[in-house]
């Protein structure tokens, strides 16, 4: 193997296990459980026991899982929150496959799951999503605006954003 290989391969090493120190601070001081309900795979990453604290659902976007989203869960985790992740039917863990017409029977299961935690204020809740986790997050704030203090949509997903679209450009076939 050629010198600059090696001192490749080397910096690659290093800049792995520095990743995996970064994933074990982030992680650092929280609480982290696996749940499963309804067959829906979540994780809740909170913090530490006490007082209880404000929830987030955290909803991933198309071919996406909760693990992709863990940086939000530790993010907010570290500021406080108590988070809800999980995988759509088809996606990650979720060994359903993908209902196309809805995504709110995980989100319904999620929300059940996390004002279920003795950690949680059902009073203070939000709501993450991200690309089609964006489309189940605006169906679910509009669908129950009374369960959540807040939402927030990054990415909005495609199938929405034409079916807003079309029904502008053609109002009567919508």
């Amino acid at each position: 193997m050629s010198p600059r290989r090696l001192v490749l391969l080397g910096l690659a090493l290093v800049l792995i296990l520095m990743s995996w120190g970064g994933i074990a601070a982030a992680r650092r001081g929280l609480s982290i459980r696996s749940l499963e309900q309804d067959g829906v795979p979540m994780v809740l990453v909170a913090p530490p026991a006490g007082e209880k604290h404000p929830g987030v659902l955290i909803a991933h976007g198309f071919a996406g899982s909760k693990q992709l989203m863990l940086g939000y869960a530790y993010t907010l985790a570290h500021s406080g929150y108590a988070t809800l992740l999980w995988d759509f039917r088809g996606h990650g863990a979720n060994p359903f496959n993908l209902n196309y017409d809805s995504l709110q029977p995980e989100l319904n299961t999620a929300y059940a799951a996390l004002v279920d935690q003795p950690g949680v204020d059902p009073e203070r809740l939000a709501i993450v999503g991200h690309s089609m986790g964006s489309q189940a997050v605006l169906e679910a704030s509009l669908n129950h605006p009374a369960r959540f203090n807040h939402s927030w949509s990054h990415g909005l997903g495609m199938s929405l954003f034409f079916g807003w679209m079309i029904a502008a450009v053609f109002p009567l076939a919508a």
